[in-house]
């Protein structure tokens, strides 16, 4: 019987993104924050389109060739 990897050791894989994911990640958090399933959650919809505003204001200051590293992202 083999034993079973401790998944918690485990770190997980940086994820990099591109200049065009992160726009386009921008782009469906907003499209979240407008949808209509989110007309009874008001507070989750401005928190989705105000994550979205951070985000394109911090995009604004990366080059189109940049790569953006992320560690730890689930």
């Amino acid at each position: 019987m083999s034993e079973a990897k401790d998944d918690s050791t485990q770190k997980p894989k940086p994820v990099t993104m591109t200049f065009n994911e992160i726009n386009s990640l921008v782009a469906r958090l907003l499209a979240r924050s407008h949808s209509v399933l989110m007309k009874d959650q008001p507070s989750q919809a401005a928190d989705l389109a105000q994550a979205a505003a951070v985000i394109r204001a911090m995009a604004k200051h990366f080059n189109q060739s940049d790569v953006l590293q992320i560690e730890n992202s689930t």
